[in-house]
């Protein structure tokens, strides 16, 4: 009887025994204590909104020139990819191509540029800023910066020339707008006899 008791008990014993290690490896897989909510949320600030080694990712600066009549109006793209680097100038709000420069890039020349914009805060934002960029800064430049993962948009932020409109953009944008005409020679050619 003795012996019965103490094979019972040792039973109890080994199956809380089990019961235990089944919950402690279900909580460090999930990384919860078995809540709905983690006690350690994800801070998505923390981590760079621009990773390089992602396939089909790209950045892009566009500045939009002063709201002027359609014969008169620029603007100008530059997209930054791991193959290639575009630099569009474009006549009119609809956008007509005016010219177009493309030139190869290189994974290693791509993650040199997403690291300086990460550096320089190109993820940072404000917020409470209307997204909505039409009429912004009608005498002055409005600046976008755009990040494309697997070909959807993930981050829009824009900034302008003008006092009162500085936009979303949490970081200084003629440091970055530097480092992307940076990546198109002859740069300032491109973009001579307009008003950006």
């Amino acid at each position: 009887m003795r012996a019965r008791i103490i094979l019972i008990v040792l039973v109890i014993a080994i199956i809380g025994l089990l019961v235990a290690a089944i919950l402690g490896v279900g909580k460090n897989m999930t990384g919860t204590d078995g809540g709905s909510e983690s006690t350690q949320p994800a801070k998505s600030e923390d981590k760079p909104l621009l990773l390089s080694d992602i396939p089909n990712e790209k950045v892009e600066v566009v500045v939009r020139g002063p709201i002027v009549a359609d014969e008169d109006f620029r603007s100008y793209k530059i997209t930054i990819s791991q193959g290639a680097r575009t630099f569009n100038l474009y006549d009119g709000y609809k956008n007509e191509l005016d010219k177009k420069t493309e030139l190869y890039n290189n994974s290693e020349a791509f993650t040199q540029l997403v690291h300086a914009l990460n550096k320089n805060g190109m993820a940072k934002s404000i917020d409470g800023v209307d997204g909505d960029v039409r009429g912004i800064c009608a005498n002055g430049k409005l600046i976008t910066f755009n990040v494309y993962i697997k070909g959807e948009l993930k981050s829009s932020l824009w900034t302008s020339t003008c006092n009162g409109s500085k936009g979303n953009l949490g970081a200084n944008a003629s440091k970055l707008l530097n480092l992307f005409t940076a990546q198109v020679p002859d740069f300032d050619k491109l973009l001579s006899k307009t008003n950006l």
